[in-house]
């Protein structure tokens, strides 16, 4: 049931999406799709990091820092970024919230890995991290 306003404009009916609702769905913004790309490529680099022996020539207590910071990615930080992505989605300010939290996580995390440690096979995967993480906080997320 449609009603004319008297401007002569026919409102949508309720439950209806216009154009631009639908277009808001179609695009997502480029944070949201970097912040995606992180989740497999972090789980690479930290199931690598866990159990290629010989993978951190550094010191002692610092290859233990470091494998100690895989498995808190793999266990912790990387359910968390997806959670949060899926959760933003539908416009939740908490999810928007940890999903940044978890983005700043990962830009702090990889720069120690990047420009911190000894060269190893995992070197272009964590610059790969460390450019997406900080390209996907910097770029304004919007509403996905």
């Amino acid at each position: 049931m449609t009603t004319t306003l008297s401007a002569g404009v026919t409102p949508a009916p309720v439950g209806r999406r216009g154009p631009i609702e639908e277009r808001r769905e179609l695009t997502r913004p480029a944070a949201w799709w970097l912040s995606w790309a992180i989740i497999p490529l972090a789980a690479a680099g930290s199931i690598g990091g866990l159990f290629m022996n010989g993978l951190y020539q550094d010191p002692a207590a610092v290859s233990t820092r470091f494998r100690a910071s895989d498995l808190i990615t793999l266990v912790i930080a990387l359910p968390l970024l997806g959670g949060a992505l899926v959760a933003s989605r539908p416009g939740s300010r908490r999810g928007a919230l940890i999903w940044a939290a978890l983005l700043a996580y990962a830009v702090y995390d990889y720069a120690f890995y990047a420009f911190g440690m000894a060269f190893n096979d995992l070197f272009l995967v964590h610059v790969a991290l460390f450019t997406l993480a900080l390209f996907a906080l910097v770029f304004p997320a919007g509403q996905p």
